[in-house]
């Protein structure tokens, strides 16, 4: 998706990078306002209500879809695979959009896996091999087409990889989006 910009709204315009702001940008934004706008016991004036309102509704219209020549990505997981392998990392991330991220997961036979829980929800999706997962306290027997949710702060891992293992991971929102605070980010910037 294309992100036409939201300058001009709230007081906030273009990144410093020159770049047009994206969807978080824009609800940045529209937490920011409704902060301002709060009174009271978290009541809202009328006014401060029609303004908000407003403010919500130009920001939703221009995060609008504007160039479709990036509605669609696809990927080939023979192309993703021979990527994966000639790197260092078990890990290839090949999709990065603000509500999504998938990557590919590799471990060898007899391998371990070193993650540590994530700040988003995940899926896996097993494409090849055979090994056990553990989530919380739950351990379950994982091979090809097994599917596997993970909720965003839960300690898993793979362990007793008896096949190298293949997997597709979904992050939801993006990996690491959750990771730091709106207001952490405003301060790097």
């Amino acid at each position: 998706m294309s992100v036409i910009g939201v300058a001009g709204v709230a007081g906030e315009g273009a990144n410093h990078d020159n770049t047009l702001p994206t969807a978080i940008d824009a609800g940045k934004i529209i937490y920011n306002l409704r902060l301002q706008c709060r009174c009271g016991e978290g009541d809202l004036p009328d006014k401060a209500i029609s303004k908000y309102n407003e403010e919500i509704a130009s920001s939703l219209s221009l995060l609008a879809t504007t160039d479709r020549d990036d509605a669609m990505q696809a990927y080939e997981l023979a192309q993703l695979m021979s990527q994966q392998n000639a790197s260092d990392d078990p890990y290839l991330e090949f999709l990065n959009v603000p509500d999504l991220s998938m990557g590919l997961y590799v471990l060898p036979a007899g391998g371990t896996d070193p993650q540590s829980p994530h700040t988003e929800d995940e899926v896996y999706y097993v494409v090849s091999g055979r090994a056990k997962i553990q989530v919380a306290e739950e351990d379950r027997a994982v091979q090809a087409g097994s599917i596997v949710y993970v909720a965003k702060n839960v300690e898993h891992r793979f362990h007793s990889i008896e096949e190298e293992l293949t997997v597709l991971v979904f992050f939801a929102p993006a990996e690491y989006s959750n990771k730091q605070s709106f207001f952490t980010r405003r301060e790097q910037r």
